[in-house]
């Protein structure tokens, strides 16, 4: 795969990372949302279909190992675990699988359909050793999580349209406001069973990753203070 190849330099140690190997061809594919907002997914790699001698796109995905995933802080105490077997309640492919079923699949649909990729190459891994590679379809992601290919389109356009009511509503509000950029995040609290919307705005516009830029209180460092503040002070829909 010719973007594997040229890009794979950049990984040897000691590499120079001058003007030569660098691909300057912009790698992405757009989609259009309700004639209103431009989506964008990043193509990873492409190649030829032996069957077919057409070309398709596909997304690369590292996968670091289950204890890693759930103690991300202390991944070092978890180098020793490694995949023995395909099969197994631990250690094996099934659970690395089953987890990607429960935590990634959902997002890797929404990501393949934006770029009208074929699949993702997955590489399991422990941060130290590799223990294997898989090649997972677009359409077996969509029957693992929606049961078929209808239900996963329904669900991405139900999904954009509540993309842009939250939108409009948002705009609707800031109509007054001075603004270059903002910043909108959501977090879903099944207690209550609310989704909170959380917007920042920006006068100027920033890069992305610039996080000094954004304003920090006592009370508030981050989205996920402000969402367990609402999530332990708000009364309970029982008790109203």
């Amino acid at each position: 795969v010719r973007c594997v190849q040229e890009t794979g330099k950049v990984l040897i140690k000691g590499q120079s990372t001058g003007e030569d190997i660098k691909i300057e061809d912009d790698h992405h594919r757009f989609m259009k949302l309700n004639n209103d907002i431009c989506l964008r997914s990043q193509i990873d790699c492409y190649s030829i279909d032996p069957e077919t001698n057409l070309p398709f796109v596909f997304e690369i995905k590292s996968r670091s190992v289950c204890p890693i995933r759930y103690d991300i802080e202390n991944y070092a105490d978890y180098l020793d675990y490694t995949i023995q077997g395909r099969k197994g309640l631990h250690s094996s492919f099934e659970r690395e699988y089953y987890d990607l079923i429960r935590g990634s699949f959902l997002k890797w649909s929404f990501q393949l359909k934006i770029g009208r990729m074929d699949g993702a190459f997955v590489a399991f891994h422990n941060t130290r050793e590799m223990f294997g590679f898989e090649y997972v379809k677009s359409k077996e992601i969509e029957r693992r999580i929606f049961g078929s290919e209808i239900y996963a389109d329904a669900c991405f356009q139900v999904g954009s349209k509540v993309l842009m009511l939250i939108m409009d509503s948002v705009l609707k509000d800031l109509k007054n406001e001075k603004f270059s950029m903002l910043k909108l995040g959501t977090y879903s609290c099944t207690m209550h069973k609310k989704m909170y919307v959380f917007v920042e705005l920006f006068e100027e516009n920033i890069r992305w990753g610039e996080t000094d830029q954004i304003e920090q209180t006592e009370d508030v460092r981050d989205e996920v203070d402000y969402y367990t503040c609402l999530l332990y002070t708000s009364p309970s829909p029982r008790d109203s």
